[in-house]
């Protein structure tokens, strides 16, 4: 009986010492005891940065990736009415995922020359009446794939005035969005792999992205808005449609900006 008593007094006295000396936040410096802050929520005892915690968090980074990536692919609307809900502890931050798809394809695009196999099987005719050919024909091969993110911002402007009647505000359509074009940027890394051990691919691998990105639309406005499938069908087109004029203005733009850039008349 004493033992246990000792035991209990030593326990106290260890939690006692615990919280009786504050630490400094370091997410937002408030001053607090305990674990977590008060303030912020952020944990405030003495961690270091070890090879085990730089382990766990590659595995939780893993882990979110590819449990956000299985839902989008199998109960895509499912998954994200839920984290619309706010049930994300296991989801990966849209933007994140988005910008992780969209980096694993521009290094796939890179590494296994696929602009190279696009020249030899395309005829670039948006560029043959420019002016400054040689010069908008560089900017576009090294930079023209970031339009894509140009995407976002397009297709939520779409769907706002395509589905003006939603209950969802912008940022839960952007949410949306994201995810789903995040999914489109890992299967046109997927497209561009088959299309780097196999050229020809490429023609068939330009209809299965529009294809991919029909499918897409066509998805948010059956299930996300709850359309009917009829009104579904006509305003993807019509959101595809847009987005497409918005992507080529967004070029002939530029091209006129290299043009007032470089002195071309």
């Amino acid at each position: 009986m004493h033992q246990i008593r000792t035991i209990i007094k030593t326990e106290n006295l260890d939690n006692h010492h615990a919280h009786s000396f504050p630490n400094i936040c370091p997410s937002c410096g408030f001053e607090d005891s305990g674990k977590y802050c008060s303030h912020c929520g952020g944990l405030i005892q003495d961690y270091k940065i070890c090879a085990t915690s730089l382990i766990k968090s590659i595995i939780e980074w893993e882990d979110k990736v590819m449990y956000t990536t299985k839902q989008l692919i199998f109960e895509p609307i499912v998954f994200i009415t839920s984290y619309l809900n706010g049930n994300r502890s296991k989801s990966y931050i849209p933007f994140k995922y988005f910008f992780f798809c969209f980096g694993l394809y521009l290094f796939i695009y890179q590494i296994f020359g696929i602009n190279n196999i696009v020249n030899e099987n395309t005829n670039q005719y948006l560029l043959d009446n420019s002016q400054s050919e040689h010069i908008f024909n560089s900017i576009i091969g090294k930079f023209g794939k970031f339009l894509t993110i140009l995407f976002i911002p397009f297709y939520l402007l779409a769907c706002k005035i395509v589905f003006r009647k939603s209950a969802y505000n912008n940022a839960e359509i952007a949410t949306a969005i994201t995810f789903m074009l995040g999914l489109l940027m890992l299967i046109q890394s997927v497209l561009c792999l088959i299309t780097a051990a196999f050229p020809p691919f490429y023609i068939l691998k330009t209809w299965l992205t529009i294809f991919s990105e029909l499918y897409i639309l066509y998805i948010l406005s059956l299930k996300f808005f709850n359309n009917s499938w009829f009104h579904a069908t006509w305003k993807t087109g019509l959101i595809g449609v847009f987005v497409m004029f918005c992507i080529k203005f967004s070029i002939i733009l530029i091209d006129v900006l290299v043009q007032m850039k470089y002195g071309f008349s």
